[in-house]
């Protein structure tokens, strides 16, 4: 479990990554305890560890169950290698956040909201608050991948987002640069389940920028489907596009 404890009105909870790390990130058992407050603070240091005998570190939430938070506010730190602020990795699980949403992912390869291919299901991210901000210093700010299920991943982010990364863009397998990323690089089309089984989906009023070489805002990959409302779109370096799309070799 996370460590958390109250400071004034706000709860303030501390995740520790790396190999001898020994605070897990917050997971679904903890969801009951951060929806007592209305201001919540998600420190994580140290790189990103997925198993291990005191469950996922490193991440800011690690989604293991479905579930909703209820806070006003909350805010994500993370400055770990690969460390996401929020995380789906595997199961049929649905994760809503209803408050006001900041991200700050500032490590190598640290995703802002990362859904990776899953077990056999695909995992679904909504942020229903408005103004969301998300920011990856090294890695990608929101990506859903593709699973080998029809259900698929999907992230839904509600008007006024502000998502904006700063690192090189890569289509690498570990992804870094790009604002916003559905797809997948491995495989070629024709050995693909149903197009759209990786989705993101994001609301008016928006505003969707990246800083870094070849660093695309909105990058549909390989049978990603991308969906945007009246959206501010900039990049302002070289091999930069603000919209790119990409198939497989069919």
């Amino acid at each position: 479990a996370a460590n958390c404890s109250p400071n004034g009105g706000t709860l303030i909870c501390t995740v520790v990554g790396g190999s001898s790390g020994t605070v897990a990130s917050i997971m679904g058992g903890e969801y009951a305890l951060l929806n007592q407050y209305s201001d919540v603070e998600i420190n994580a240091t140290g790189s990103a560890v997925a198993a291990g005998g005191v469950g996922p570190r490193g991440f800011g939430i690690y989604v293991d169950s479905s579930g909703t938070l209820t806070a006003d506010n909350i805010l994500i730190t993370t400055n770990g290698s690969t460390s996401d602020g929020i995380r789906v990795n595997k199961g049929n699980y649905d994760f809503t956040i209803l408050g006001k949403l900041t991200i700050k992912a500032q490590g190598s390869s640290g995703d802002g909201i990362n859904v990776a291919n899953s077990n056999g299901a695909g995992g679904y991210v909504h942020i229903a608050g408005g103004g969301a901000e998300i920011e990856s210093k090294g890695g990608i700010g929101v990506r859903a991948n593709i699973t080998s299920n029809s259900r698929g991943n999907k992230i839904v982010i509600a008007d006024g987002a502000k998502i904006t990364t700063l690192g090189t863009g890569a289509n690498s397998s570990a992804g870094q640069g790009y604002a916003v990323y559905a797809g997948n690089r491995d495989r070629d089309t024709e050995t693909l389940p149903l197009i759209g089984t990786a989705r993101v989906i994001i609301g008016d009023n928006s505003e969707i920028s990246t800083a870094g070489k070849n660093a695309h805002a909105v990058y549909a990959n390989k049978t990603g489907v991308i969906e945007l409302g009246s959206t501010k779109i900039t990049t302002t370096n070289t091999g930069a596009h603000g919209i790119a799309a990409e198939d497989g070799i069919t």
